[in-house]
């Protein structure tokens, strides 16, 4: 919890191996299967190549029979966000109604993910989706906002967004 695997540096990158033509025309790659879990920052480890190679291949005379692969790990932020009325689309709305987000129209959004990441990410940039077709009433409800974040960014935050109050009014009357 709060950080991410980000990539891995492997030293050196690659190793000769020898064997049958047939086993090494389908190798390409070691897989090497880490558990990362509770991890807070970057981590070393080394492995012995002759463990991790299919049966049948062999690390190459004069090569080194161990790597050192460091995984990239980042701690993740979190960066607050105002969402206001006028980024919310109203679904649904009714014409004889008027909608505001609480006392203040407007409410806070929390995205959690990399600082270079979040640096890139404006109040602007966010969309807010409040599904109010249901209201047929005037009165104060409780309603969950979908945030839409850019589409090269949705996959890379954690959105946290609370329940928010949503006060309907009649068209002429004031909240």
């Amino acid at each position: 919890d709060g950080y991410k695997y980000i990539t891995y540096q492997c030293d050196p990158q690659s190793i000769s191996v020898t064997g049958a033509k047939a086993l090494i025309a389908e190798f390409d790659k070691l897989t090497i299967q880490e558990d990362l879990t509770g991890a807070s920052g970057n981590i070393t480890k080394t492995y012995k190549v002759s463990e991790l190679l299919p049966s049948g291949l062999e690390v190459a005379d004069k090569q080194p029979d161990t790597i050192k692969v460091t995984y990239q790990i980042e701690p993740l932020v979190k960066k607050t966000f105002r969402i206001t009325g006028s980024q919310v689309e109203f679904q649904g709305a009714a014409a004889e109604f008027h909608y505001q987000i609480g006392d203040d129209n407007s409410f806070t959004v929390t995205l959690e993910g990399l600082s270079e990441d979040l640096e890139k990410i404006e109040t602007k940039d966010l969309k807010a989706v409040l599904d109010v077709a249901g209201i047929r009433q005037t009165g104060v409800y409780e309603r969950e906002p979908q945030v839409e974040l850019p589409r090269e960014y949705s996959a890379y935050f954690e959105v946290n967004i609370p329940t928010v109050r949503v006060i309907v009014t009649g068209e002429n009357e004031s909240s």
